[in-house]
């Protein structure tokens, strides 16, 4: 169901809705339900695009995920096992699914072993790209990289792949991404993830460590491939915040990298009783323009549809629209919580509504932690920790 201004209508079965007359600037409320007790809100305020896509998702936002494992060895390099002082890791990449890799704990020194468990979506199965790594120095900072391999691996959800053998070739150069990174007073030290890239979607994580000022990490260059790095900061107890820059060269230097302010909610406050529905929800600003908030309930006396709240917006302050007339209600003495968060790169509430904006850059940025988006951009995101609050009789 969708609603704008007192003008509202079914979507068709693919998700399509047509209003006529609508004057920008504009709200529009996307109503769907997530099971029988529960519906989830999404509003985006002060559209003027004719065009939205409104991105309904339930509160974690993940659509259905596949699993499988492979296990193997990395041969050749500058030895195999690995000589002592070395590392290895490896991955699997694709460009026909969005993947994640984990690696076991054995999955770096003093062997030669791999074992990683992707999980994926969007298909039942894939063709991928394995890849193994090799480097001397440390497991948080690598020094120079001496071997590299890539395989083609096509898996389908639920299979496991043993006995799997790459060969490190050590035709690989070691370069330097350098730059500085600016945290606001208070947050903690900079701390950094780096990746390589080879196609679309997936990264391969290679080390994360804090940041020294200013920083020289080494990077491997792979033909074809290219760099990430991921930068977060954030307070003890208040939120964090991290900012994204991908598709980078291996010598690149990238400036100042600037970890943004978190958006503190203020109002209600940790702890409010008597909520009314028409509280406005307000924050401390952020310098990211665009806000996201987040307002659900638990409780043993919820309405029998229970709504769950994610609103878009750019200003510093919302309130909950009156859906009563749809047979949403206000959660009566209700335990509530809600939290706020500061998106980027959008520059505006329009831009994040269009087809690919939020679906590619948030949702896909957020399920991949700590790995960041696979696109040419820099994304960043801040959270407030969730505050609790009851809602009024």
């Amino acid at each position: 169901m969708i609603r704008v201004g007192g003008a509202s209508i079914e979507t068709d079965g693919s998700g399509n809705f047509e209003l006529d007359g609508v004057v920008p600037p504009y709200d529009v409320v996307a109503i769907a339900t997530l099971s029988p007790a529960f519906s989830a809100v999404v509003v985006y305020q002060g559209l003027t695009r004719s065009d939205p896509t409104v991105q309904v998702q339930d509160a974690w936002g993940m659509p259905t995920e596949y699993k499988a494992h492979l296990d193997g060895e990395l041969l050749g390099g500058d030895g195999s096992p690995d000589p002592p002082g070395y590392w290895h890791t490896s991955a699997l990449t694709s460009s026909v699914a969005f993947i994640q890799n984990y690696a076991s704990s054995g999955d770096m020194s003093g062997s030669n072993s791999f074992s990683l468990g992707p999980y994926w979506y969007d298909h039942d199965s894939i063709n991928g790209t394995l890849l193994g790594l090799q480097w001397q120095g440390t497991q948080k900072e690598p020094t120079l990289f001496t071997g590299f391999a890539s395989m083609p691996v096509g898996l389908n959800a639920g299979e496991s792949k043993e006995g799997l053998a790459l060969t490190l070739d050590t035709n690989i150069e070691t370069a330097h991404l350098s730059g500085t990174a600016a945290v606001p007073t208070g947050y903690s030290a900079p701390t950094a993830s780096w990746f390589l890239t080879l196609d679309a979607n997936t990264n391969m994580f290679i080390a994360e460590d804090t940041l020294e000022e200013p920083f020289s990490i080494a990077m491997p260059k792979v033909s074809g491939g290219s760099v990430a790095i991921q930068v977060w900061s954030g307070i003890s107890g208040v939120g964090s915040s991290w900012v994204a820059l991908t598709d980078l060269q291996p010598d690149a230097n990238v400036g100042e990298v600037v970890v943004p302010t978190i958006p503190v909610p203020q109002d209600p406050f940790d702890g409010a009783v008597g909520v009314k529905p028409d509280a406005h929800f307000a924050w401390a600003e952020s310098n990211l323009p665009i806000y996201e908030v987040f307002v659900s309930f638990t409780g043993s006396s919820l309405p029998s549809i229970t709504p769950f709240y994610r609103i878009l917006t750019a200003a510093r302050e919302i309130s909950i629209p009156d859906l009563s007339d749809m047979g949403l209600e206000w959660p009566k003495e209700a335990e509530g919580r809600w939290a706020v968060r500061s998106i980027g790169p959008f520059p505006s509430v329009d831009d994040a509504a269009s087809r690919k904006g939020y679906v590619t850059d948030v949702v896909r940025a957020e399920s991949s932690w700590p790995q960041p988006p696979s696109v040419s951009m820099a994304t960043a995101t801040t959270e407030g920790y969730p505050t609790s609050f009851t809602t009024a009789p």
